[in-house]
């Protein structure tokens, strides 16, 4: 960790959350569907706890989430720093798991209905199986009506306002508080089989997260994963060089790292430091294997590979010659002086 916070466009900081003791859990529950809804119902639970003391500090429920098959390994985590990445794949609002106490939907003669809203009159709720049921806006509970791969970012901070820190003078996890936890989620267009992210030597240089897809290796910037994009930029904002927040994730042919090859099977990305702060060294292997250089943020301590070095050591020639012909004529100017 580079620093321990988050410098805003306003000069003040956002204090990093960074507990060693943190672990994260994601979990399936998948089971029968609900007779003429769907032929499964599914949900992705995720967890952050304090493995010292048992605390639960952060708890997500995404009805409908799982893995796109049974045994698949397409929930994914990663974590660095004060940030968390997890993934799964999006079933839709049919497979959505009914709880007792879903705030969405409800079970009226064997259909899923949305519930009634505050104030909306009788048999204006829509038939979840309807068409057009979902042609109003849902609230901010609702269930995407789409079937994708997912990706939830994370970002921890001491403090739900800047310059917000924890009280205790030392940390400990007895005494430990909860984190401020910002979140965002994105849409992917293909499944995700492994991640991981660039290291540096002294973590200088940005970030940018390694996905392996099923015949190909993507490298996106961390900032394309910041869970504070606004959906507007401020001032501040813009000072700061945030995103604006898009749903879907925007990646091109700039993303690809494994160029035209098709490299499939990986399930393991790994990342090494080099001498230069500019440079790591990432692995990628499984059925594959595919190894390449990461500059995130270009080579800014290399010299261009079209660098003249002849203009160079001619420059530095011209230099010493024209330092010793000054060198000779003020020497020659002293000696007259002291003979006059």
């Amino acid at each position: 960790v580079a620093s321990l916070g988050k410098v805003l466009g306003d000069r003040s900081v956002h204090y990093k959350y960074l507990n060693p003791n943190v672990l994260y859990v994601s979990t399936e529950a998948r089971g029968p569907g609900v007779s003429g809804v769907s032929a499964f119902t599914s949900a992705v639970r995720f967890y952050m706890i304090d493995v010292v003391t048992g605390a639960l500090y952060y708890e997500a429920l995404h009805p409908g989430g799982g893995t796109t098959a049974r045994g698949a390994r397409d929930m994914l985590i990663h974590a660095t720093g004060h940030s968390v990445l997890y993934t799964y794949w999006n079933h839709g609002p049919e497979a959505a798991e009914l709880l007792p106490d879903d705030p969405l939907y409800v079970m009226v003669n064997g259909r899923k209905r949305r519930r009634k809203r505050l104030g909306e009159e009788d048999g204006a709720a829509a038939d979840a199986s309807a068409p057009g049921a979902n042609s109003d806006s849902p609230p901010p509970t609702a269930i995407p009506d789409t079937r994708s791969f997912e990706v939830v970012s994370l970002d921890l901070f001491e403090g739900a306002k800047p310059d917000e820190r924890l009280t205790q003078a030392t940390f400990s996890s007895y005494q430990a508080q909860r984190p401020h936890v910002q979140a965002r989620a994105f849409t992917f267009s293909r499944p995700l089989q492994a991640v991981g992210s660039t290291r540096t030597l002294h973590g200088i240089t940005a970030e940018e997260v390694v996905w392996a897809q099923d015949d190909s290796i993507i490298g996106t910037p961390r900032a394309m994963w910041d869970a504070r994009r606004p959906l507007t930029l401020s001032n501040d904002d813009k000072e700061e060089m945030l995103m604006p927040y898009r749903p879907s994730a925007d990646i091109g042919a700039q993303n690809v790292r494994s160029y035209s090859r098709h490299v499939v099977g990986i399930e393991t990305i790994m990342a090494t430091t080099t001498r230069l702060e500019s440079t790591g060294l990432v692995f990628c292997f499984g059925l594959d294997m595919f190894f390449f250089r990461a500059n995130p943020s270009k080579t800014f301590d290399l010299l261009a590979e079209d660098f003249s070095y002849g203009g160079l050591i001619a420059t530095i020639v011209l230099l010493y010659v024209g330092i010793r012909m000054a060198e000779a004529a003020a020497t020659r100017k002293r000696l007259e002086l002291n003979w006059r």
